[in-house]
């Protein structure tokens, strides 16, 4: 049996597993391109090309495509950029600065 065989009969065992799709992504906890569009801002057509290189982990279920919300919080923790200790600093410095100016006028 070839890879590809094998995963469109794995691919059918889900969907008859439910009544719909719909159920299907509720029920697995993930995403359509248009929710995580809404969610994080990301365009679809930015969506589109992120998957064709390979950068945006998806399933896909005949048409329709999916994200698994856990695999997109990985990707967002991987790419996550904390802020330094002194920047933190300054950025806090400099907000009770501007709070004591208002308080003060």
């Amino acid at each position: 049996m070839s890879l590809h065989s094998l995963l469109q009969s794995q691919k059918q065992a889900i969907i008859s597993t439910y009544k719909t799709k719909k159920e299907c992504e509720m029920s697995l906890n993930t995403l359509t391109p248009k929710q995580l569009q809404e969610k994080l801002g990301i365009p679809l057509g930015s969506q589109a090309n992120l998957r064709s290189r390979g950068q945006l982990p998806y399933a896909k279920l005949g048409r329709k495509i999916v994200y698994f919300a856990d695999e997109i919080e990985k990707l967002l923790r991987r790419h996550y950029i904390p802020v330094a200790d002194e920047e933190m600093a300054h950025v806090l410095e400099g907000a009770k600065e501007e709070q004591l100016e208002k308080s003060e006028s």
